[in-house]
């Protein structure tokens, strides 16, 4: 399960863009992200302490991954992005963007930095229950 607690102060060292848009947003995901952990705690569900993207969703690319990648601060973490390889002729700025990040997936700068950090990808099923 997904609990979008996404680092504000990261997002805002990163890009100050849409500043107000960005607080807001923020707001309204901390009262959203304290009734969630609640609720999932109590029915065991698990879900990383941490996700990232919120604040860059539609401009995911390799310079945010790389530069969130150098900041994770919980144990585990999430990074979400929305990757996709469009259809020959397609060509609108979604699926451009969609390509964007999955090229930051498969990126040689991405892994290697993973690497260097000692980073371990998991999944869902590995992941422990919050306490």
């Amino acid at each position: 399960m997904r609990v979008p607690e996404d680092d504000l102060g990261l997002a805002l060292r990163f890009d100050r863009r849409s500043l107000l848009k960005k607080i807001i947003q923020s707001l309204l995901f901390s009262l959203l992200v304290r009734f969630m952990r609640r609720k999932l705690k109590a029915k065991h569900f698990v879900f990383p302490e941490r996700v990232y993207g919120n604040f860059q969703s539609g401009k995911m690319d390799e310079t945010y991954f790389l530069y969130t990648l150098e900041n994770l601060r919980a144990e585990s973490n999430e990074i979400y992005f929305h990757p996709a390889l469009p259809h020959a002729g397609q060509k609108s700025d979604k699926q451009l963007q969609s390509r964007v990040e999955y090229e930051a997936l498969i990126s040689h700068r991405v892994i290697e930095r993973l690497k260097h950090l000692k980073i371990r990808l998991t999944n869902y099923l590995e992941l422990e229950p919050c306490q």
